[in-house]
């Protein structure tokens, strides 16, 4: 629904929740989580350019502190 009505913000929004249903149903600790989602950002802020990472560094850390929170 949120790609039909154009809405980036639900739809990233939707993507995470099914990773993190995913990664919780395989029994993935929230430290994990948060640590593996820590590592992504922290890579790709060494492999992007400045400006281009900052358009993922605050999707990248929320994903972070989503996945550390317990279900």
């Amino acid at each position: 629904h949120a790609l039909l009505l154009d809405d980036d913000a639900a739809f990233l929004e939707k993507g995470l929740d099914w990773c993190l249903t995913v990664h919780r149903s395989a029994g993935v600790p929230p430290a994990v989580g948060r640590d593996a989602f820590a590592l992504v950002r922290d890579a790709f802020a060494q492999a992007l350019l400045p400006d281009d990472f900052a358009h993922l560094e605050p999707y990248l850390s929320h994903a972070a502190a989503a996945a550390g929170r317990p279900a």
